[in-house]
């Protein structure tokens, strides 16, 4: 029996790291062979420095050249829109029409554009929010990511399920997550119906980085950036219902 594409791609947040050489990158690594080298366990990653500025056309072709097809950049949008414009003005609209024309030559490698809304933006800024979705193209993959709770007991969720957009399910500080856990588990019905994908991001504690814990003591036998999930995280709890879908789509 032939398998579908795969349910789940598993990445980073980043890939240029030099406390990564040794743990994970052979010790020879230059940086400039990084991103070759990390395509070749991972097969997505989230790219950070995006929120900052929409990347330059020389970087996109970079990226491009350097790893295969199958790859997929989930890529951040720039926080001038969500930060600094609040989506409210025309430099929010500026920015998206800037960073789709710039990405577009990563073709296929261009996966979900993930849209982080400061803890700050509440529902109260729901007309901002609607406006600004209803600008994005259904050609592509986006997720939004609230850091107010109060965002998930309303409909919102819906709203972002019938535009195929993908709630961000995280295990950061900003939402309890317990109720992160829950609608992990509902994936595919109630508030979650409709949304044909999931963006998980494990954050942990932060308690490493850069190849360093917060006492300064390098943490050489690790390159993750505050731990592993725990048992029963949201890819657990998705995993029953991507098996389901898996088997249907096998059968058809």
């Amino acid at each position: 029996m032939r398998l579908g594409p795969p349910r789940f791609h598993l990445g980073t947040q980043g890939w240029n790291y030099p406390a990564w050489v040794g743990p994970f990158y052979p010790r020879a690594a230059r940086s400039v062979d990084f991103l070759s080298l990390y395509s070749r366990i991972f097969e997505t990653v989230e790219v950070d420095s995006t929120f900052y500025a929409v990347p330059s056309a020389a970087a996109i072709e970079h990226w491009t050249r350097r790893v295969p097809e199958t790859f997929r950049f989930a890529l951040k949008f720039p926080r001038a829109a969500t930060h600094d414009d609040g989506l409210a003005g025309d430099l929010s609209v500026l920015t998206l029409e800037t960073f789709l024309e710039r990405v577009e030559p990563l073709g296929s490698r261009l996966g979900p554009i993930l849209i982080q809304l400061p803890a700050e933006f509440g529902p109260r800024r729901r007309s901002k929010l609607d406006a600004f979705l209803d600008r994005l193209p259904n050609s592509r993959r986006w997720a939004v990511e609230f850091r107010d709770p109060a965002w998930l007991e309303t409909s919102a969720l819906e709203s972002l399920a019938a535009r195929r957009i993908a709630l961000t399910l995280t295990d950061s500080p900003f939402v309890p997550l317990e109720r992160m856990l829950d609608l992990a588990a509902a994936f595919g019905d109630g508030a979650m119906k409709g949304a044909d994908f999931a963006y998980v991001r494990w954050l942990g504690t932060r308690e490493r980085e850069n190849g360093k814990s917060r006492n300064g003591r390098r943490s050489g036998e690790s390159i993750e950036h505050g731990g592993l999930p725990p048992r029963g995280g949201p890819i657990a709890k998705l995993m029953p219902r991507a098996q389901a879908r898996r088997s249907l789509e096998n059968r058809a």
